[in-house]
């Protein structure tokens, strides 16, 4: 009998039979077959009266001409929680952000398996992101070689905005990172960078790749055992140099990858066909909407590639990422109706999604189901 390709109910009763023979071999087997039924995770806010929340849905379709999707919401019952954030899923592990009703800053982090009910909350990051002013990204990831699931959490600030940090000569920027790792149920806090604007104000990326950069907020691209994300020069926002950082899972380093070319600033970063790829608004508009570039050669900054365009259309675009089979998942609102469409990145062709009424799009990301224990 093969947990992975049971029904959902199935799998619960066999759980703990089973557990202790889910190889790391099983599950890319598993990962293959339901590669055939692709299924991804969707998160939109619905506007409900005087606020908005957040949801998720579950998106499967399949193969070939037949294209079906089949949606089925995604919700984790749990006393202490309004709404959750999806950081990221991995071999069917869910890491959630937890929002709990009574405390409006207060927020857990979970890793959750849907399929077994299971979940885990983590022991509280040690770096304080509550302050004005400070900001983190988050990310979730498995390391094969010490085969341990991980959360990065990198947080910066400026020491001007944020008034816990004071600085009597300079605004100075200021990166830390830490690492919660599964097993050992525990966070580890183990770099931390200054930067003092003005005394650096005239110094590249190029020159000195160690100086820190401000991450954008946005669901990373994992890749090669790292995560990847777009970042800007903290020293000037407007017309700062933007760049490509990446976290190691193994090294647990954070590295400048590379620096872009000033006619790509800002845009969305996303995998195609394990290539990584950097959707960027065109200028000037001229027909075209989007520009996609492709790195051919990974960690070589002469492969970039300006492979596909992306067609303007009568309302507002917006890419949220690759899907597969060609197909890029995009929304267009017209006269504040929203429409969730496929594009074709070779012919064009566009196909759209049931309308989901007073829903704002903000992304998806990969699921499978399997018995991977969090506990």
């Amino acid at each position: 009998m093969d947990p992975e390709r049971l029904g959902i109910s199935t799998c619960i009763v066999i759980t703990i039979v089973e557990q202790k023979s889910y190889t790391s071999a099983r599950l890319k087997e598993a990962l293959s077959w339901l590669y055939i039924c692709s299924i991804s995770v969707l998160s939109f806010d619905k506007e409900d009266r005087d606020r908005s929340f957040t949801e998720h849905m579950l998106v499967e379709s399949t193969l070939g001409d037949q294209f079906e999707l089949r949606f089925s919401y995604v919700k984790h019952v749990n006393p202490i929680a309004s709404q959750f954030v999806v950081i990221g899923t991995c071999n069917g592990l869910f890491c959630v952000d937890l929002r709990a009703p009574d405390e409006r800053c207060a927020s857990f982090l979970l890793l959750w398996n849907p399929v077994t009910k299971q979940n885990r909350f983590l022991p509280k990051p040690q770096i304080d992101a509550s302050p004005k002013g400070v900001n983190f990204v988050l990310a979730f990831g498995f390391e094969p070689e010490s085969s341990d699931y991980k959360v990065v959490r990198i947080v910066y600030y400026h020491s001007a905005e944020n008034s816990s940090v004071m600085s009597d000569k300079d605004d100075v920027f200021v990166m830390q990172i830490e690492v919660y790792k599964m097993s050992t149920d525990s966070w580890t806090t183990f770099q931390e960078n200054t930067l003092l604007c003005s005394a650096v104000s005239n110094v590249s990326l190029e020159e000195e790749p160690v100086l820190p950069l401000e991450i954008r907020k946005s669901s990373p691209v994992f890749l090669k055992g790292a995560f990847h994300w777009l970042a800007i020069d903290p020293r000037n926002h407007d017309d700062g140099q933007s760049a490509i950082v990446l976290f190691d899972l193994k090294d647990e380093q954070l590295r400048l990858m590379t620096v872009l070319d000033s006619c790509r600033q800002g845009g969305k970063l996303v995998l195609i066909n394990d290539l990584l790829s950097h959707i960027v608004s065109h200028q000037p508009r001229d027909g075209v909407a989007y520009d996609i570039w492709v790195m051919n050669s990974y960690g070589v900054k002469e492969s970039w590639t300006k492979q596909f365009t992306v067609k303007e259309s009568l309302g507002t675009l917006w890419p949220l990422g690759y899907w597969k089979d060609d197909l890029l998942l995009m929304v267009e609102i017209i006269l504040g109706k929203r429409n969730l469409f496929f594009y074709n990145l070779y012919t064009g062709a566009t196909k759209s999604l049931p309308y989901l009424e007073k829903f704002s799009f903000l992304g998806f990301c990969r699921y499978v189901e399997t018995l991977v224990p969090v506990t």
